[in-house]
């Protein structure tokens, strides 16, 4: 998978999550992203949990860190915080 596939199917897995209701499961997840590798995953991990996608079940009230009142930017329209992800794909793909 190169990196316009790949950030192509993270952005598939946040519509997904945003249909469910803020969350997909890690089967999903590595459903979505075929080949993912072990030292990606906490990474891939981080970068939903930055965008208000939980793992499993919804984010919790505390765990969501979006700074609205309980819920995520992303499902309230936004794609998460502006900048904060700025080079994740580099460090994804970095060997």
């Amino acid at each position: 998978m190169n990196e316009k596939e790949f950030m192509k199917a993270l952005a598939e897995l946040k519509d997904l999550a945003l249909l469910q209701g803020g969350f997909v499961s890690e089967v999903q997840m590595e459903e979505c992203i075929p080949g993912l590798q072990a030292k990606q995953k906490p990474l891939v991990l981080e970068y939903l949990k930055q965008a208000g996608i939980g793992i499993n079940e919804p984010l919790q009230r505390n765990e969501d860190i979006s700074g609205g009142e309980g819920s995520s930017s992303l499902l309230s329209g936004g794609t998460g915080r502006p900048g904060k992800n700025r080079g994740f794909h580099e460090t994804a793909f970095a060997a």
